[in-house]
């Protein structure tokens, strides 16, 4: 039927495990990474931008900023959408809300 010994036929990481390890593999935190995106979502003239666009602004790469953005998409704290032509991000728009502001405040 396509599984291994173990009973999974793959195994995928999910966001929680990039959030969780980089501080320690990469050497950067997703979590200080998502307030800092935050604060540079709430600059935007919209409060809403296209991650790759933000991605440009902070020169962090898709690998770095995915992380990020899945914390704030897991704790509610921006509105997104992701559309064809999204990938290599996680998502193609964020838009910020209040939670968005009072996490990004504690900057």
């Amino acid at each position: 039927m396509g599984m291994g010994k173990a009973g999974f036929s793959t195994l995928s990481p999910t966001a929680l495990l990039f959030i969780e390890t980089d501080q320690f593999i990469r050497g950067n935190d997703p979590k200080s990474d998502a307030r800092e995106l935050a604060g540079q979502l709430i600059k935007q003239p919209e409060e809403s931008a296209n991650l790759s666009e933000i991605d440009r602004q902070l020169s962090w790469g898709p690998r770095r900023i995915n992380p990020s953005v899945s914390f704030l998409q897991l704790k509610e704290y921006v509105q997104s959408s992701k559309t064809l032509g999204a990938h290599p991000y996680a998502v193609s728009w964020i838009r910020a809300t209040a939670k968005t502001k009072r996490f990004a405040s504690h900057i």
